[in-house]
């Protein structure tokens, strides 16, 4: 009680210190990581910005700022040397070049931070528009001119006629003003998105068309057609690489701006953690000053106290201090008590007093604990005992086991010394005795001391007779504290008295009983008694098996002499009888194998056929009349040639019989004919069989009817043949790709390979994209094949040389057992040859159209003159 009430004084000043320190720490960390994770968020946002939008932005501008100047280059060059593929070179880079390059900064204008991009972006997108119509009006201004002059050209030459002719002064002697002729064009007005035309030539590439060399003079200053383009095309594109120029510079800017707040950030992030660490240690500092300057006296006291504990001394008592480390002094008195106690009781075992007692130490483990060892030091220094008395018993006893010359004297003094050394007053050992036959084997009295002489004349025990016959049949120990009335009795100078415990062990070796040990005493047998007759019957038990064992081996040693001698008559007689016996069988062999046959054949359901030794049938069974048709009364008696197919050839069924009448057992597939002339087929198995003096007599045939197995395969050949040829053929005329889910290509054709002018080990691997010419959605061609579609387009293909096919390709998803898209196969057909044969009309057509409306204008102003 009065340890309670001290223990409930005790404030808790060491733990509240602690508890503010860590707190505030906690507090700390917390709004640093607040903290940081705002910065680190704001600095991953900026650098993701630069990334993902200025960075593409500007590479997106720089490129539409080359591209203008190449067309401004295909412009000019359409005029200086009137070549057509200028222009389609120009329409070209305006639509599929110039104008993705557009739709990836519309894109990506809707992640522009400032608003005066997107504006000035716009500007840019118009100034664009401008400088196509200006380009566009240019080259057609130019077209115009050119058909003016042609068409001055015939008038001249027309007129010059008619006054030759007429022998009149022309009325059109003065050359015609441009402008009336151009104003009879009518004007076209195109946009930058309907302006281009609708397919590229692909007899140039990129870069190509600007490699011709320019004729002398055509780009001087005085030339006049520059000094148009100059003043007319130059300034809008002039204004477009500037509003590009600027776009540009406020991108550079915004990249500095961005990288200044990452490094800031960073900078911030660096300052804050120094921070915080040296806060963390000043509050840390403080916690342990505070926590040093409460526990350093008690710690002193304490640490001395359990030192003197640790090297297992008794120190003197410790003063209690007012604070947590009070129930710790307390406690250490109270270890001290303890302590002194169980050194008073170790002292009383040192001194060989087991029964000493543990008064005034605390029930508890330890106080447990020692009550057990001593318990323990009491059992084991009696388990020595006993197994010093069993050790020396067992010794005693061996030598007398090694005395096997005299058996017999052998048991006898076995028997007196066990009496002895154990305290019994009777012994007796039964032994095993096996006669010839195993049902006689019987235990025989041995050897005894003290028993009743009468009552063991002639001693033999059966197989559960009596106790030590149970013994036997068991195989366990029997020990009996209370004997049964007349079992046995022990007699004396004085009379006879029946015993107080009966001891009955067998004698085992390897698993088996060879004897039965009987002790009786007139008093109980203890623990180490009975383990040690138990042990040393285990003795006696090897011993008996090696003198059995000894007995065994000379008898088996004559009885295999006697065996020898009759195996060897027994061995001529066998050889006889299997002589006369191998006859018989070669005789039965003969005679069973016609009946043999003929019951498998029937046992399998098969067409049995039995033909004489002319080959005429003499036997047809119900299923040969199912296939063919024919009935028993219309084939028995009839040659074998009357089923044989119309284009049989004689030979083979002659060679055939030959080698049957020769003896020869042959399996074929043959071709019948049935009675409707319809052929079948069969597998036949043919047994010729001789009679018994070797001539032939019949043949048996055993078949079965593979009709529709024979033309299941000559249809499956027809079909492999057919799919054969079309896989050829596809393989010859079609562009084949398979690709996995992500469109790598797996595997490509040959004739895809030589239709692009690719290697196919470089096709491998690569993405599809890489022979698509133009952006191709694979985001939708990927819903739409998982939608189980077939998906067909008309794509531009990279070739060789610069080139590019027009193909039409569909596409088929190719799907695993759990239903996901694996592969992706892409079968395609090559257009380009009608392509460019519609092309080639097209432009006819024009061609067409231009000189009907020139013919038309020829002859309205020839109506006028």
């Amino acid at each position: 009680m009065k340890g309670k009430a001290v223990q409930t004084q005790f404030p808790s000043i060491i733990r509240r210190r602690m508890f503010y320190s860590t707190a505030a720490a906690t507090l700390l960390v917390m709004f640093a990581v607040w903290s940081s994770w705002l910065l680190w968020q704001d600095t991953e946002e900026e650098h993701a910005y630069i990334e993902e939008v200025l960075y593409p932005s500007q590479r997106y501008l720089l490129s539409v700022s080359q591209l203008v100047e190449r067309t401004n280059q295909a412009t000019l060059f359409r005029i200086l040397f009137d070549d057509e593929k200028y222009e389609l070179e120009h329409n070209r880079l305006w639509k599929y070049e110039l104008q993705p390059y557009i739709d990836s900064l519309r894109h990506k204008e809707q992640l522009w931070h400032s608003v005066d991009d997107r504006t000035l972006l716009q500007d840019v997108i118009i100034s664009l528009q401008k400088l196509q119509i200006q380009q566009l009006t240019f080259i057609k201004k130019h077209k115009i001119d050119k058909a003016f002059e042609s068409e001055r050209e015939m008038y001249e030459q027309a007129i010059s006629e008619i006054q030759q002719e007429a022998n009149t002064p022309s009325l059109f002697d003065a050359p015609l003003a441009t402008d009336s002729l151009t104003a009879a064009v009518p004007q076209q007005e195109d946009t930058l998105t309907g302006s281009l035309p609708e397919e590229v030539s692909p007899d140039w590439t990129e870069g190509g068309l600007f490699d011709a060399p320019l004729e002398t003079g055509s780009l001087t200053g005085n030339n006049p057609l520059q000094q148009e383009f100059e003043s007319k095309v130059a300034p809008v594109s002039d204004k477009v690489q500037a509003e590009i120029e600027r776009l540009l510079l406020n991108f550079d800017g915004q990249m500095r701006l961005s990288r200044d707040l990452i490094a800031r950030n960073r900078l911030l992030m660096l300052i804050e953690g120094f921070a915080v660490l040296i806060i963390l240690f000043v509050l840390m500092l403080l916690g342990s000053r505070w926590a040093y300057m409460r526990l350093s006296s008690g710690l002193r006291r304490l640490h001395h106290f359990f030192g003197e504990l640790a090297q297992t001394n008794v120190p003197e008592s410790v003063p209690v201090s007012q604070d947590e480390l009070g129930k710790l002094c307390v406690d250490g008195g109270q270890i001290r008590e303890n302590m002194q106690i169980i050194r008073h009781f170790a002292e009383e075992v040192a001194q060989g007093h087991l029964e000493a007692e543990l008064e005034g130490l605390p029930d508890g483990e330890v106080a447990s604990s020692l009550k057990k060892m001593r318990q323990a030091l009491i059992e084991v220094a009696q388990e020595e005992r006993d197994r010093s008395w069993i050790t020396e018993g067992l010794n005693l006893f061996a030598e007398i086991l090694r005395h096997t010359d005299d058996v017999q004297a052998m048991y006898d003094e076995l028997m007196r010394e066990l009496v002895g050394y154990v305290g019994a007053q009777q012994a007796a050992l039964f032994v095993l005795k096996a006669e010839e036959d195993e049902e006689e084997t019987h235990l025989a009295l041995t050897a005894f001391y003290a028993f009743d002489r009468k009552r063991l004349v002639k001693k033999e025990v059966g197989k559960g007779e009596g106790l030590v016959g149970q013994c036997w049949v068991e195989g366990n120990t029997i020990y009996l504290l209370k004997v049964p009335e007349q079992y046995v009795e022990i007699s004396g100078g004085m009379g006879s008295e029946k015993p107080r415990s009966l001891l009955i062990v067998p004698l085992k070796a390897r698993g088996q009983t060879l004897g039965v040990l009987e002790l009786a005493s007139f008093h109980p047998f203890g623990e180490k008694e009975r383990r040690f007759i138990e042990e040393l019957a285990s003795d006696i038990g090897s011993t008996l098996l090696s003198l059995k064992s000894a007995e065994q081996t000379r008898r088996l040693l004559e009885e295999s002499r006697l065996m020898t001698e009759q195996m060897r008559l027994q061995e001529e007689e066998l050889q006889n009888e299997i002589d006369r016996l191998a006859g018989e069988v070669r005789k039965l062999k003969y005679e069973s194998k016609e009946y043999r046959s003929l019951l498998d054949a029937i046992r399998e359901k098969a067409i049995v056929m039995e033909f004489d030794s002319a080959g005429n049938f003499i036997y047809v069974n119900d299923r040969f009349c199912e296939v063919t048709g024919f009935s028993k009364e219309e084939i028995l008696g009839k040659s074998r040639m009357m089923y044989a197919p119309a284009d049989a050839d004689p030979g083979e069924f002659n060679l055939l019989w030959s080698q049957l009448s020769s003896g020869i057992y042959l399996e074929k597939e043959l071709k019948r004919s049935k009675k409707d002339g319809s052929p079948f087929w069969m597998r036949a198995q043919l047994f010729p069989i001789h009679n018994d003096k070797g001539e032939f007599k019949k043949v048996l045939c055993i078949a079965t009817d593979i009709t529709g197995k024979v033309q299941s395969t000559q249809r499956m050949m027809r079909s492999q043949q057919e799919l054969s040829a079309k896989q050829v053929a596809f393989e010859r005329a079609c562009i084949s790709i398979e690709t996995d889910k992500h469109f790598h290509i797996l595997d490509i054709n040959e004739y895809t390979c030589r239709l692009l002018g690719i290697e196919r080990e470089q096709a491998l691997h690569a993405h599809i994209d890489e022979l698509i010419l133009g952006r191709l959605d694979f985001e939708d061609l990927t819903r739409r094949l998982e939608q189980d579609e077939v998906v067909t387009g008309d794509v531009l293909m990279a070739a060789q040389d610069f080139q590019y096919k027009y193909v039409r390709l569909t596409a088929v998803a190719a799907r695993n057992i759990n239903q996901e898209i694996e592969h992706v196969f892409f079968i395609g057909v090559d257009l380009s040859a009608d392509k460019h044969h519609e092309i080639d009309l097209e432009g006819k057509v024009e061609a067409l159209e231009k000189k009907v409306y020139r013919l038309e204008r020829n002859i309205e102003e020839l109506k006028q003159l």
